[in-house]
């Protein structure tokens, strides 16, 4: 007697769903999953970073360079004018924490940001490397303004 698994004894009854019709419910029941394979962290998210004691404005801008490589570069905008660096190494320590390096003309060190649900918003900490202190850096992603 040959032996066939319960898909394939259902399917030949018409009774199991086509790959299409299970990826459709997939995105319809579970969208944090299908987001989750690559996030729309990519974007420019408007927002403040701790900088010498105070909260100073910040552009993050996140881009794909690459399949699943995010790299970046920010601007940071206080009382002397603007400080420009950029955003490397960075890796998904899980689906919506991002740690990166930042580089500027002050230094280096690592970055964490922590996506809401919808990667529309982070909050995320800096540090200098080997240093143990740890600052505020979070933004909110700039819509597309309508034409």
């Amino acid at each position: 007697m040959l032996s066939t698994s319960p898909f394939c004894t259902a399917k030949r009854h018409g009774l199991a769903p086509s790959p299409t019709t299970l990826f459709v419910l997939l995105i319809t029941c579970c969208p944090a999953l299908a987001v989750a394979a690559k996030p729309n962290m990519a974007g420019d998210y408007v927002g403040q970073v701790e900088n010498a004691g105070k909260l100073d404005k910040v552009v993050t801008s996140l881009r794909w360079s690459g399949k699943e490589t995010l790299s970046g570069t920010y601007v940071i905008t206080d009382q002397d004018g603007e400080t420009k660096g950029r955003l490397k190494d960075c890796k998904r320590l899980h689906s919506q924490l991002l740690k990166c390096v930042w580089v500027d003309k002050y230094g280096y060190g690592h970055l964490e940001l922590n996506f809401d649900d919808r990667f529309t918003e982070f909050y995320g900490q800096w540090s200098y490397f080997g240093g143990g202190e740890r600052y505020v850096w979070d933004g909110a992603k700039k819509l597309a303004s309508p034409i």
